[in-house]
């Protein structure tokens, strides 16, 4: 009987991994966690630009703080950084804003910033930037210097992932300790008003706007949004459960929400709409247009 020869399906084999793939693995998880401490590092410059002072009644305070959020969301780390330090290290010798003297409303100015002046500004601008460049060469030139087929390539990148982490990681404890400090300064200058008060309840308010996992949530608007200008919010909170674990985890007690959907609500940021799906209803959410008197 004759022999049937197996049929060959043109298909090649597929090559063998590396013996050094677990390196290979380790350099891609290094990128990974680099990149989120970039991206929280653009979320913390990001909080502080919307910082330094504010004046006004309840109202215009919220006003005030939609107009910032709106003016740096889309823009980029390295051109946010002039305006958080411009934000934090203000002129305190520039007059403030007072209240008109037929005002009925209870009126209230707040500022927080840094000493130094000029000289220290520049100073922290020599470090963002110089983060930025580690960050854009990351992003744009790693495939550039690293060859993943070589050992000697991986095992050099992995250092310098190493060294870059170091390096951000100073300024990532510096910009939280910023943030810390003012969040603490809030809630020092809100007790000083009567609980639950107009005055108290537009303070922690501005608290809130500034958290980093709000300024992420108007990132996601802008990087997640579909064509018709929705977010979906259950996707945004994917983000921010990889980006800023530790608030998702602690967002009931932190800021009083048990949920995402009331935090953003919380904020009087953003604004709400719902639409069907198979599974059941799916909620949208995107930045309010002061225009609609949102």
């Amino acid at each position: 009987m004759a022999s049937v020869e197996p049929q060959s399906t043109g298909a090649s084999p597929a090559p063998p991994d590396p013996a050094h793939k677990p390196l290979i693995d380790q350099v891609l998880r290094k990128v990974g966690r680099n990149l989120v401490i970039y991206q929280q590092i653009e979320g913390m410059l990001k909080a502080l630009a919307t910082t330094g002072r504010y004046s006004g009644t309840a109202e215009q305070i919220t006003e005030q703080r939609k107009t910032k959020v709106r003016a740096i969301a889309k823009k980029p780390a390295g051109t946010v950084a002039p305006i958080a330090l411009a934000a934090i290290f203000i002129d305190s010798d520039a007059p403030e804003r007072t209240a008109p003297e037929d005002s009925k409303e209870v009126w209230f100015s707040f500022s927080f910033g840094l000493e130094g002046g000029v000289e220290e500004a520049r100073k922290w601008r020599r470090e963002i930037d110089r983060v930025m460049v580690l960050r854009n060469r990351m992003v744009h030139h790693l495939l550039n210097t690293w060859s993943i087929t070589s050992e000697a390539s991986c095992l050099e990148t992995d250092r310098q992932l190493d060294e870059e982490r170091a390096t951000a990681m100073k300024l990532h404890g510096r910009l939280k300790s910023i943030l810390d400090a003012f969040k603490d300064a809030v809630i020092e200058h809100a007790a000083e008003f009567a609980p639950g008060g107009p005055v108290e309840r537009a303070i922690q308010l501005i608290a809130l706007q500034q958290s980093p996992i709000v300024q992420l949530l108007g990132e996601a608007t802008f990087m997640h949004a579909r064509p018709d200008g929705w977010t979906d919010l259950a996707s945004a909170g994917q983000v921010l459960r990889r980006q800023a674990p530790e608030d998702m985890a602690s967002i009931k007690k932190r800021y009083g929400y048990s949920t995402l959907k009331a935090l953003v609500a919380g904020t009087e940021l953003f604004e709400f709409t719902t639409e069907p799906t198979t599974a059941g209803v799916r909620t949208l959410y995107r930045i309010a247009d002061a225009s609609d008197g949102k």
